[in-house]
């Protein structure tokens, strides 16, 4: 199995929880994202500023 850092982006959403995933779409819908990747490289971002 790869390590955390070689997986993509769709692998990793693929690993969260299914509330986890949920959380990501509603954040989608509420910022207007038309991906999931990019929800996901919000939070990321946002994880990373704070």
């Amino acid at each position: 199995m790869k390590n955390k850092k070689e997986l993509s982006k769709q692998e990793k959403i693929a690993l969260l929880s299914s509330k986890s995933q949920a959380k990501l779409e509603e954040i989608r819908q509420q910022q207007h994202f038309a991906t999931l990747e990019e929800a996901y490289d919000y939070l990321i971002g946002f994880a990373k500023k704070n």
